[in-house]
């Protein structure tokens, strides 16, 4: 989301610079990170000058990409099968500003849902796989890989209407992770 030629994530996204890094870290391909991105460094100078500024690093960017690093380092992200998700609407009109996709790797699955939208965003992503664990136990478990938030879901209800996802204006984006139970 940002090399030496362009303006800093930060400063140019703003309030959806974590968004746009769960998209640039979570989609198929090489992912590259520029330096003091993590840092969340906004001051852009040019690589002419050979150095840079003493801008101070921005604690909670910090966390954030040490987050998402661990998380995305899943063999799920590297070798797995990515599918594009459908969003339907959940009662208005905000569900085109939500993108959704998810990896599948033996029995493992990450489903990513990002809001890039400039308002709180409201879809059901429609899961197009087999959830994991017996299908005679309804319920079904989604852990926040980024906040470590768990969210209990019946496997009836994501069958029939999808997965509810709520996200507030690109703020953040929302990782979420079902694995197979080990026998």
């Amino acid at each position: 989301i940002e090399n030496h030629d362009e303006p800093r994530s930060a400063a140019e996204f703003g309030d959806r610079v974590q968004a746009a890094a769960v998209v640039i870290s979570t989609l198929p391909g090489l992912r590259f990170f520029y330096q003091g991105q993590f840092e969340g460094r906004t001051k852009h100078l040019p690589v002419q000058l050979g150095r840079w500024s003493d801008e101070a690093a921005n604690e909670d960017s910090e966390r954030f990409y040490e987050r998402l690093l661990a998380a995305v380092n899943d063999d799920v992200f590297h070798a797995g099968e990515w599918r594009l998700l459908d969003v339907h609407p959940a009662g208005d009109g905000s569900t085109s500003d939500l993108l959704a996709w998810q990896w599948l790797r033996d029995g493992e699955t990450r489903i990513v849902a990002v809001n890039l939208g400039g308002g709180i965003a409201k879809g059901l992503v429609q899961l197009s796989y087999e959830l994991p664990g017996d299908p005679r136990d309804d319920a079904v478990l989604f852990e926040d890989q980024l906040d470590g938030q768990r969210y209990p879901w019946s496997r009836n209800a994501l069958n029939e209407r999808g997965l509810y996802v709520k996200l507030n204006k690109g703020a953040r984006a929302f990782l979420v992770t079902t694995k197979k139970r080990k026998e």
